[in-house]
Formats: structure tokens, sequence, C-alpha cells
């Protein structure tokens, strides 16, 4: 029992380290080579007093984060899928999955800083609250293969 319980961790942070290692080399070979860095930036200093500047303030580890997320999930492999992403952000897990080919939406609340970003980046995006017991909006692209929302403020 022990045995098989060190080997399910030993396993879990094999794979963990191993999307780590994928994410950092995809990003060395320009992943995200195509965002606008001067763009970006010029936002950032516009967007000052926006309650979510301090995400854009590591940049690069949301970066690596998030191609951490697209290996994890296997998308960088496998059939192109459709991918909804509740609370969405800056949308940099969604420009990961869309380098891979995947047909990517987002969903997140109507702030503009970050509906500036999801535009510099090229991603769809419906700018909506979720409340509990009410509906989603109309939403592009649907059925989807795929749900995801990491790190959604409540």
């Amino acid at each position: 029992m022990v045995f098989k319980k060190a080997w399910r961790k030993l396993n879990s942070v094999t794979r963990k380290n191993l999307a780590r290692f994928q994410a950092r080399k995809a990003i060395r070979n320009g992943m995200y080579d195509g965002i606008d860095r001067k763009a970006m930036a010029a936002l950032r200093s516009d967007k000052d007093a926006s309650a979510f500047r301090k995400y854009q303030d590591r940049f690069e580890h949301s970066l690596i984060r998030n191609a951490e997320r697209v290996y994890t999930l296997g998308l960088h492999e496998g059939p192109k899928l459709r991918i909804l992403d509740l609370g969405c952000g800056f949308g940099y897990f969604l420009y990961g999955a869309k380098h891979f080919g995947h047909q990517v939406v987002g969903l997140d609340t109507d702030d503009p800083y970050l509906l500036a970003v999801t535009n510099l980046l090229g991603l769809k995006k419906v700018q909506h609250w979720i409340k509990p017991f009410q509906p989603l909006p109309e939403l592009p692209d649907g059925p989807y293969d795929r749900i995801t929302a990491f790190a959604v403020l409540s």
C-alpha cells in the first residue's frame, strides 16, 4: 500500500516536472513570440490603475504557468479541440492552446484591461460575470470539447 501511494506521488511529480520542462522549452522555441511586447508594455502603463495590473507585473511567470497548463492537459498533441476557458483573464492559456491549433474562446468579466490584452492577442472573448443559478450567455463556436477554469476569482 505504501509503495503504491509513493509510486502515484512520484508519477504525479514526474508529470508536473515534465510539463514544466516542455513548457519552458516551447517558450524558448517561440510559443509566445507572436505577442507584441511593446504594445503589452504600452497597455500596462496605460492601465496602471487597474486591479489586474499586479498580474501583468509577473508577465513571464504567467506565460510559463499557462504553457505548463497547456502541456499538462496534453494540448500540444492529439486532436484539435474547441476549448472554452472560464475566467480567462489575459488569455495566455488560450493563446498557448491556439498555438497548437485549437479553437479557443474565453469568458471573463468586462474589465477594460483584460479585454484590451485579449484583443491584442487576437482571441475571442465573451464578457460576462458568472452568477449562481444564472445561464451563461450565447457562446461562439460551441459545443466545446474542453472547458477549463484556472485560479478563477470569485
